[in-house]
């Protein structure tokens, strides 16, 4: 039964033609400012979390990275911890925290690693308060797809943990 109005005056009169009335899904879709900042914020973090997580097993770890994850194997397993490492005692300890989870991997220890290098794009957004959102936006795109980012994000050596924290801080 096809609908029909109450009565005829219900009927718009300045259309006397169903085609000059148009169909009810002619009709624009318009996106708030906000929904469109979303977007963005959710494609920044989309290329951030590509860049840093996509191909984490393909090569080695360093001697360094290695040295590292030997040390947050041993804190996992509750063995004796190196103490040469000077200076990466937070490194350890995330990288430990991740072995803990995932089990003892090349791949698992640099997931480590590219976490804190996304949780500095996620950091950075969160700036936008005091920043201006733009402002704050148009950084984390400039963080997320800078090549020494991404490259201190792959690597095993705590670097990307004091970006981390630098801005966890501010």
């Amino acid at each position: 039964m096809p609908l029909a109005p109450a009565s005829d005056e219900t009927w718009d009169e300045d259309f006397e033609d169903e085609s000059e009335r148009g169909s009810l899904l002619d009709r624009a879709i318009v996106l708030p400012v906000a929904t469109g900042r979303w977007l963005a914020v959710a494609a920044t973090l989309l290329v951030g979390v590509s860049l840093r997580f996509l191909g984490l097993d393909r090569w080695p770890l360093s001697a360094r990275g290695a040295d590292l994850a030997y040390a947050a194997h041993n804190l996992v397993r509750g063995e004796h911890v190196p103490d040469n490492l000077l200076g990466a005692p937070f490194a350890i300890e995330w990288t430990g925290l991740f072995l803990f989870i995932g089990g003892s991997s090349d791949a698992v220890v640099r997931l480590a690693a590219a976490t804190a290098g996304v949780l500095v794009i996620v950091a950075a957004l969160r700036l936008g308060r005091w920043l201006g959102s733009l402002t704050a936006l148009t950084t984390a795109v400039l963080l997320a797809t800078s090549p020494s980012l991404v490259a201190a994000s792959r690597r095993v050596d705590g670097g990307v943990l004091y970006v981390a924290l630098t801005l966890a801080i501010i």
